[in-house]
C-alpha cells in the first residue's frame, strides 16, 4: 500500500517529469537490451560527470596513485543534458483512489509541490515541516496518534530534490477513520498558515534538527552521505560547518511565510489506498472529483 500511494502521488504531483516515474513498469524492464546498455553506460558514467568520495583512515597520496593507475584510460565525454518537463501547476484538490477490496487499513498520502534543494526558503521549510509533522512531537503526530488515536503515526516530509520537489502528509489509519483522519491533517496545514508558530515550539524544533544533525556525520557512511549531497546537489563548502547557525537563524516569521508559500491546502492531491467502496463515502466531500484505480494502475472509475 505504502508503494501504491506514492506511485500515485508522484504521478499527480509531477506529471510528465522524470521524478513522477517510481518504478519502471514491466514492459519498460522487457525492453532493455544489451545495446541499451552499452549506450547508457558509455553516455552517463564518464569521470567529468562523476565525483569519488573516499572516507576513512587513508592518506591522500597513495589513493591518488591507485586511482590514477585502475582509473588510466576513463576517457571523458559529453555531459548529459537534462532537458524535461516542467512539473504542472495545479488548479484544485483532487481525489485518488486505489482500491484493494477488503482492506482493514487506509494508507494516506496528501501532497502538493515544493521546492528544489538550493531553494533560499530551504532551511525556514525544513524547520516549518519539523514543527509541522516531521516527528513524534510534531503537530500532525501528537493530532492524529495522541489525540485521536487513528494510527500508530502520522508525518509530513520535505522531499527538495535537485530540479523541484514536493511536500507530502502520510498516515496508515484504520478504514473506519480515513474521512476524519483526512480532515485533521487539513485543520493542522490551515493553522500552521494562519497562526503563528509559538517561540517554545519554534526552539524544541530548532534543537532537534541541530542536535541530530552531528550524529549524521559520526559514522563513515553517516559523513560520505552529506559530503556526497553537498557535491551532488552543488551546496556551499561551508554547508555542513553552517547548517546549525543556519537553523538557528529561523524564525517565526519564516516559517508561517513559507508554511503560506508550500502548504497549499487547496490545490492538494489525496491519494487513499485501501477498500473503495468505505472509503470514497468518507472522502468525496474534500474534492470535486473522485478517480478509483486498481492496483495495477488502471483508471475504473470517475466520478
Amino acid at each position: 500500500p505504502p508503494f501504491l500511494a506514492s506511485e500515485q502521488a508522484a504521478r499527480l504531483i509531477y506529471g510528465k517529469h522524470p521524478y513522477s516515474q517510481v518504478s519502471l513498469q514491466p514492459k519498460d524492464v522487457e525492453g532493455i537490451t544489451r545495446e541499451k546498455l552499452q549506450r547508457t553506460h558509455r553516455s552517463a558514467l564518464i569521470p567529468n560527470n562523476a565525483v569519488m568520495l573516499i572516507v576513512g583512515d587513508v592518506r591522500r597520496g597513495e589513493v591518488i596513485k591507485e586511482l590514477e593507475q585502475y582509473l588510466d584510460g576513463w576517457q571523458s565525454g559529453s555531459t548529459p543534458v537534462r532537458n524535461f518537463a516542467d512539473v504542472p501547476p495545479r488548479k484544485q484538490r483532487s481525489i485518488t483512489v486505489v482500491d484493494r477490496p477488503g482492506s482493514t487499513q487506509s494508507n494516506i498520502v496528501i501532497a502538493n509541490s515544493g521546492l528544489d534543494r538550493l531553494s533560499p526558503d530551504y532551511f525556514p521549510t525544513l524547520v516549518m515541516n519539523q514543527v509541522l509533522g516531521a516527528g513524534a512531537s510534531s503537530r500532525v503526530f501528537m493530532n492524529l496518534r495522541e489525540e485521536k488515536g487513528y494510527t500508530y503515526g502520522a508525518y509530513t516530509r520535505m522531499d527538495a530534490r535537485s530540479l523541484a520537489g514536493d511536500i507530502e502528509g502520510t498516515a496508515e489509519v484504520r478504514n473506519d477513520v480515513t474521512g476524519e483522519s483526512i480532515s485533521e491533517f487539513f485543520k493542522e496545514f490551515e493553522r500552521i498558515r494562519a497562526e503563528k508558530v509559538e517561540s517554545e515550539e519554534l526552539l524544541d524544533a530548532q534543537n532537534f534538527l541541530t542536535g541530530v544533525f552531528p550524529i549524521r556525520a559520526e559514522t563513515q557512511e553517516g559523513l560520505t552521505t552529506l559530503l556526497l549531497n553537498r557535491e551532488l546537489y552543488g551546496l556551499p563548502d561551508d554547508y555542513l560547518q553552517t547548517y546549525r547557525e543556519k537553523v538557528s537563524a529561523v524564525t517565526a516569521e519564516q516559517v508561517q511565510d513559507t508554511a503560506r508559500k508550500y502548504i497549499r491546502p487547496d490545490e492538494m492531491a489525496i491519494v487513499v489506498v485501501g477498500d473503495a467502496a468505505s472509503v470514497v463515502p468518507q472522502i468525496s466531500e474534500f474534492a470535486p472529483t473522485v478517480e478509483v484505480f486498481d492496483t495495477d494502475g488502471k483508471l475504473i472509475e470517475r466520478r
